[in-house]
């Protein structure tokens, strides 16, 4: 089974400082600045009933209270450090967790007649494995210090005890009755003893936690996660437990191999259900900030619950109940007011703090002095979060609602991005529109019909006009990111300012795209020996002529479809899969041919991440287009695409983010475009659960909006 490398966040951590005082002594072994070599944990391994944390600077000893005294430690004279005793609230969470992790893993598997530390190293058991006499597995758990648990599977080899002389890797004894391996000091200790080592042809030290690969789970080695956390939950409950934010399997199924079958689905199945949002809190400010926002939104008549099961941070609720509906029979649910899981996630000060600028009493917040007014305060948090949870109602929802994109409006403007606001009885939606002079302007709708005299929403228009927005010439793109963890979240905030793509383009592939579109059988034969010519392999050259000698028996029918070139292409397998060097040539010399007129082109073309050329022979209605961004890609100079199938898995093809819907943001007037398959670029269409989210707006009312348009303020 091939597991994937994923950070497990570590969403709700509990630990008890009071209880783990009376209960423990806690000791600290720090290094001297001159000495370089570890710890050496021969001077600590006849010492009972502890657990140990090893940090390379600092080595953290925990053990039951009056069990051992800092006096038996100084006598040990370890070199190279210095010992003192040390209090919980004194240790960070890291050293805390690993602490209590070694020490549930000395308490419980290592071998019976041995209670010595496990020397902050600790293997959990994998249960059921197939035992082989020389190649065992077991678990590997450190808790780390950017709030993830990270836990992973390394095979150990065995080892003969003269197999090198000086061998300097660390060693464990593994005898039949232990269920895991025991670090060793001395190759006296044992005959034989075990190394870390995995086979050839298996990659098993890797992190984990992805419920798609968990087919199953008792008898997997993923599957052991959750029975961990539930057993050290139970044994130290009274100091310290962790929670995960697990995924349901089928779901992730579900989405790993069909997200168009899953994003219906998941909409009827979520039916008049809640919607949660899920914040991680980072700091007290922070957590202050969500208690004003849970104000904020009860206030407005949108219920907000405290989640205890899974995360910490708060539940939204916004539900239109089968009474409602009862009760206003006019009223259509046009979207089903149920929406999937809305995580949003690392919203913090730090990136997302209010804008200010100097005024003679020094410095304001842009907002602090319309704030009477405006009903949703001077907190950006909010707008933030309601923007997150709003545009993802068009995941379920499948498709942005298509009234605002009516065949007048997109004829004349482009809406860019809509943000649908319930609010009990009233609907609002907040429109931000580019027209062709790349002008964004912005709307407050009201049942579809802009209505000046409500007040809301000219409180609404009025904040927004009185910082000029509408008058801003930048050009901007719409985008989704995705990203693989915590750490690359403010990737975003870091590229300024974004291109627009290529619509021209776009709409070209989308012609392309169709395979019954017809093609002169004279042309692909003339340009096939044309690139013949370019040759010089001899087997490359006969590949070409094989193809043409099938294409000389349909010169007569004067035209062939796409489809049908495409099937000739695949019975010459050493174009489509064996021969990439004279692939990539092939598709490189129509490209340059036709790159001026890619009218006259016959096959899409894109470029991956490789810069190697890939055809897309699928339809592009409901495709997602790559392009890349600033600070992304390797060459600033060039724009590249990907273009992926609906029915396939989208996966990103950059580790620390990668834009995976673009939308165009100007109309070309052809009689030949359909407007209709434009649309589509419109459509949120992709979730992601348990990862980072950073969704799509056009403007940001953070510290990007305000560097690039604080000269205008």
């Amino acid at each position: 089974m091939q597991i994937k490398e994923m950070q497990v966040n570590v969403l709700n951590k509990k630990i008890n400082e009071i209880n783990i005082q009376r209960d423990f002594d806690i000791f600290v072994f720090k290094k001297n600045d001159t000495y370089k070599k570890n710890i050496s944990f021969a001077a600590l391994s006849n010492l009972k009933e502890c657990a140990i944390s090893n940090q390379y600077y600092f080595v953290h000893l925990i053990s039951k209270k009056n069990s051992i005294t800092l006096n038996e430690l100084k006598e040990l004279k370890i070199e190279g450090f210095e010992v003192s005793k040390t209090e919980p609230a004194d240790l960070t969470d890291t050293s805390l967790f690993n602490l209590f992790f070694n020490m549930y893993g000395s308490r419980n598997f290592i071998c019976e007649n041995d209670t010595s530390s496990v020397y902050g190293e600790f293997y959990y058991p994998i249960i059921g494995q197939n035992k082989d006499k020389f190649f065992r597995s077991a678990m590997h758990v450190r808790y780390l210090s950017n709030n993830g648990l990270n836990m992973n599977v390394t095979t150990f080899k065995k080892v003969k005890n003269n197999h090198k002389k000086n061998f300097k890797q660390k060693m464990y004894q593994w005898d039949d009755p232990s269920l895991v391996p025991n670090r060793i000091e001395n190759n006296d200790d044992a005959e034989n003893y075990w190394i870390v080592g995995a086979r050839k042809d298996e990659n098993k030290n890797v992190n984990f936690f992805e419920n798609a690969n968990l087919k199953k789970l008792d008898d997997s080695k993923v599957g052991i996660l959750n029975k961990f956390i539930n057993e050290f939950n139970e044994e130290f409950k009274r100091y310290i437990t962790i929670g995960l934010n697990n995924i349901d399997e089928v779901q992730q199924y579900d989405i790993e191999f069909n997200r168009e079958t899953f994003l219906k689905r998941i909409g009827r199945e979520r039916s008049f259900k809640e919607i949660n949002i899920v914040d991680l809190v980072k700091s007290t400010q922070t957590s202050e900030n969500i208690v004003k926002l849970k104000s904020i939104l009860n206030d407005k008549g949108i219920q907000t619950t405290e989640c205890n099961t899974t995360v910490p941070g708060f539940n939204i609720c916004i539900i239109k109940s089968e009474e409602y509906f009862r009760n206003h029979p006019d009223q259509k649910d046009t979207h089903q007011e149920s929406c999937g899981e809305v995580i949003v996630q690392n919203i913090t000060d730090d990136n997302f703090k209010m804008p200010t600028r100097k005024n003679s009493d020094g410095e304001m917040s842009l907002f602090e002095e319309y704030q009477v007014d405006f009903k949703w305060e001077n907190n950006n948090l909010l707008l933030k979060v309601l923007q997150e949870l709003l545009s993802k109602k068009s995941i379920v929802d499948e498709r942005i609602d298509k009234g605002l994109l009516s065949g007048s409006n997109i004829e004349n403007n482009l809406y860019c991005l809509t943000f649908p606001k319930y609010d009990k009885e009233k609907r609002y939606t907040l429109i931000s529109k580019l027209n062709k002079n790349n002008d964004i302007t912005f709307n407050l709708i009201k049942d579809d019909i802009f209505d000046s005299t409500d007040p809301e929403i000219k409180k609404v228009v009025q904040f927004l006009e009185k910082f000029e927005i509408n008058s801003m010439k930048q050009i901007w793109k719409v985008e989704c990111i995705f990203y693989d963890s915590m750490e690359n979240l403010n990737l975003i905030l870091k590229t300024k300012l974004y291109a627009l793509p290529n619509v021209n383009k776009i709409r070209d592939l989308l012609k392309l795209s169709n395979k019954d579109r017809s093609i002169e059988v004279s042309r692909i034969y003339n340009d096939n020996y044309e690139f013949k010519s370019l040759l010089d392999d001899k087997n490359e050259i006969a590949i070409f002529e094989s193809i043409n000698k099938e294409l000389d028996s349909r010169l007569d029918s004067h035209y062939i479809k796409l489809k049908e070139y495409i099937s000739l292409l695949k019975e010459y397998p050493t174009i489509e899969n064996g021969r990439k060097a004279l692939y990539k040539k092939y598709h490189e010399y129509l490209y340059r041919k036709y790159k001026d007129n890619v009218d006259e082109g016959y096959l899409p073309f894109s470029n991956h991440k490789q810069k190697e050329f890939r055809p897309s022979y699928d339809s592009l209605n409901g495709i997602n287009f790559c392009e890349k961004i600033p600070g992304i890609k390797r060459d600033p100079q060039k724009t590249y695409y990907w273009i992926g199938s609906q029915n396939k898995s989208i996966k990103p093809s950059y580790p620390k983010g990668n834009p995976i819907r673009v939308i165009g943001t100007q109309l070309i007037n052809n009689s030949g475009f359909n407007t209709e398959i434009l649309k589509q670029f419109f459509d949120v269409d992709f979730v992601r659960i348990n990862e980072a989210t950073v969704q799509p707006f056009m403007v940001k009312f953070n510290n990007t909006y305000w560097e690039l348009n604080k000269d205008n303020v």
